[in-house]
């Protein structure tokens, strides 16, 4: 039944087509009634079906007269089978017209308390309760309007972010939020003096229509919308990104419109810029739909690692760096720089711990019981410290394969080093003591005391790269690498240089006093078979020299 309403509602094109129907069916049952022309048949009472459908999808004034055409059409076929009980044509014309019209009079009353009952409601469901303004279904519906109206030729959508909408809800509770977001639209509309149309698409999103044919760039403003406005006295300072596509340009349907907007609004915050017009350049972000695949792709042991060797200064390979790489079934060998970042800070890093114990833990095991004098390094994130009980399930993965707490190395962020959670701090505090080492990577790009270093048992730090790899050249950089390594040595910690792309390189890293090598000069980063050709090559070499 409400399908049906909707069709009178909105549908005028299908109006007309059943209007159409409604007379053919109206003639139809005039022919029956002319085939069976008793007065007590069937055939008259089914001209209601007829009445009803008038009475119900067109005003009552159409539908009125429609009913004096079908008392007139029954009055005549009765007449003419059956003749008039009187003789008189008229009054029985008078008499069914009367019947049909009060029935029409009844329904349409009934169909007009309907109707605006459904207008109401459907009011309603496209309202937003919380702040009045329109809501999402609302914004898919005028979007699919405007995409098929061909009169339109362009209509800018924005996607409005309220970057601190969490901030403010704490500082000031939800109502002043909302308040403040109303606000903002009354602000936009007098900035931009336009009839700009707007819709809550979530807490902390608004979507703001411009009316049709109307273009603003909105780069080229010659001033910004304010940041601060004022609600119930109180001023509250907002932060907005935003993403800004164009109908119809931009897409088929509003699933795709609004798709785009959201890509221009994600680019805003990539680029950490406020603003941002949607091109087909700009791709759907790939690390949400990596992050979905990352389970299976573990259990499918799509998860593999490859292994860079780490020097110390007389030659020898101390340790062996796990580095993660993703054999993916698609899109061939993915590096961590795609993936890592954003698993980091999810509850999947957890399990990529695990399964990086397992597997680095096993190939380990397999290289000392071949002789290889080795300590394997993998790297974990703040994320897997601050869990409760890592340190244990590290000293549970060092005990199934009977390996030695010393044996194992975890590299972690000065980020996630600077994070100084009281979890965390704990569990560095627990390995360390069972004898696990850990070293700071990336080492320079933050702000960490080495004196905290120290005091929570980290034994080395590695140096960034990207001092090491203008050290030639920047003669600042290079006062920084020397100023480290002398205050690493005076406080006990050692020093790995990252990124030696050249055995010059390597010299004068060893002349300034680093105490570990690793980079490209000595060898990149390697399956696990290549890595123990590479020990024995390099084994047998270092015997050759010394011999």
């Amino acid at each position: 039944m409400e399908k049906l309403l909707l069709l009178y509602l909105h549908n005028k094109r299908g109006a007309r087509v059943l209007f159409l129907f409604i007379i053919l069916l109206q003639i139809i049952i005039g022919f029956f009634f002319y085939k069976n022309p008793s007065y007590e048949s069937n055939f008259t009472h089914l001209m209601y079906v007829a009445i009803t459908l008038y009475a119900f999808f067109f005003p009552i004034g159409i539908a009125a007269g429609q009913s004096i055409i079908s008392g007139i059409i029954m009055a005549i076929v009765f007449v003419l089978t059956n003749g008039s009980r009187n003789g008189d044509v008229n009054s029985y014309i008078l008499l069914t017209s009367s019947y049909f019209i009060s029935a029409t009079l009844i329904i349409g009353f009934l169909k007009n308390k309907i109707v605006n009952f459904y207008l109401r409601r459907e009011e309603i469901f496209y309202i937003d309760e919380y702040t009045g303004l329109r809501n999402l279904s609302a914004l898919f519906r005028d979007i699919n309007l405007y995409i098929n109206d061909k009169d339109v030729e362009i209509i800018q959508l924005l996607l409005v972010e309220i970057v601190n909408q969490r901030e403010i809800s704490a500082a000031f509770g939800i109502q002043s939020y909302y308040k403040l977001q109303k606000a903002m639209v009354l602000n936009a509309r007098e900035f931009f003096r336009s009839e700009i149309r707007s819709y809550q698409v979530r807490m902390g999103t608004i979507a703001v229509l411009f009316p049709p044919n109307e273009r603003i760039d909105f780069r080229a403003l010659p001033e910004k919308p304010a940041q601060t406005l004022l609600v119930d006295n109180i001023p509250i300072f907002f932060n907005i990104m935003v993403g800004e596509c164009e109908i119809p340009r931009d897409g088929k349907t509003a699933e795709e419109i609004f798709q785009k907007a959201f890509m221009a609004l994600n680019e805003a915050y990539s680029k950490n810029s406020n603003y941002c017009k949607y091109s087909p350049d700009i791709k759907p972000p790939s690390t949400v739909r990596l992050l979905g695949q990352m389970q299976e792709a573990m259990e499918n042991q799509e998860i593999i690692f490859y292994y860079q060797p780490i020097l110390d200064k007389q030659g020898f390979v101390h340790d062996i760096e796990a580095l993660v790489r993703w054999n993916h079934p698609q899109l061939g060998m993915l590096f961590p720089s795609t993936f890592i970042t954003d698993l980091e800070l999810t509850e999947i890093s957890d399990s990529l711990v695990d399964y990086a114990l397992e597997y680095n833990l096993h190939n380990l095991k397999q290289l000392l019981s071949e002789g290889f004098d080795l300590h394997i390094a993998i790297n974990v994130s703040i994320k897997n410290l601050e869990q409760h009980l890592f340190s244990q399930r590290v000293l549970s993965s060092l005990e199934r394969f009977h390996l030695s707490p010393s044996s194992l190395v975890l590299e972690i962020t000065e980020r996630g080093f600077l994070a100084d959670a009281e979890e965390s701090n704990r569990n560095i505090s627990e390995l360390s003591q069972k004898g696990v080492s850990f070293h700071i990577d990336d080492f320079g790009v933050g702000f960490t005391s080495l004196g905290n270093l120290r005091k929570f048992g980290i034994r080395s730090i590695k140096i960034d790269q990207s001092f090491i790899s203008n050290m030639k050249t920047d003669k600042i950089n290079r006062a920084l690498v020397k100023s480290v390594i002398g205050m690493a040595k005076a406080i006990g910690i050692s020093t790995v240089a990252e990124g030696v792309e050249s055995t010059e390189m390597l010299k004068d890293l060893k002349r300034m006093g680093v105490d570990y090598f690793q980079g490209y000069a000595i060898a990149s980063p390697m399956p696990m078979e290549d890595l123990r050709n590479w020990l024995n090559k390099f084994d047998m070499e270092s015997r050759k020299e010394a011999g």
